[in-house]
């Protein structure tokens, strides 16, 4: 069994062979229309300006199905991820998760036809998340319900 190594002078786990990236030096602009800083936090990106956010706050996506082994997980003792399980009719559909604090910052991902041994489920896959209690949001103002992120572990949840 092969583990991961660490990346000299980081503490990210690297997979055997792979070579950490040096981060840009200029500013990268991201599928989302946010701009990404060199030397920035890739999880506070700069957003758009204020004429592009209207447009981006009403996107649907149409994506195709994900082959296998395409989600990587960034998982640690502090680091979990979720998989929200949806209906079909959801494909496209971008869905806000949040912290269950007052006031928490809100992230978004893409719900994917993703194939499985079973046949093809829709699903979006939350990656990097903190540790803690967070809420899935229906829309801007209604909770679609709350899940449990632990450490080293992939929580799911059913829409």
């Amino acid at each position: 069994m092969s583990h991961p190594v660490l990346a000299k002078g980081s503490g990210t786990p690297q997979p055997p062979g792979r070579t950490p990236h040096k981060a840009p030096q200029t500013p990268l602009r991201c599928p989302g229309g946010e701009t990404l800083l060199p030397g920035g936090n890739p999880r506070t990106p700069v957003p758009p300006e204020a004429s592009e956010a209207p447009a981006r706050e009403a996107m649907n996506h149409t994506y195709g199905p994900t082959s296998a082994g395409t989600v990587l997980l960034d998982l640690g003792a502090d680091t979990g991820a979720l998989v929200l399980y949806t209906p079909a009719d959801l494909g496209g559909a971008e869905i806000e998760i949040s912290p269950s604090t007052t006031g928490a910052v809100r992230t978004h991902a893409a719900v994917r036809p993703r194939p499985g041994p079973r046949g093809m489920r829709y699903a979006a896959v939350y990656a990097g998340l903190a540790a803690g209690g967070y809420t899935i949001w229906r829309d801007h103002d209604t909770p679609a319900g709350t899940v449990t992120i632990h450490g080293g572990q992939v929580a799911s949840h059913h829409w």
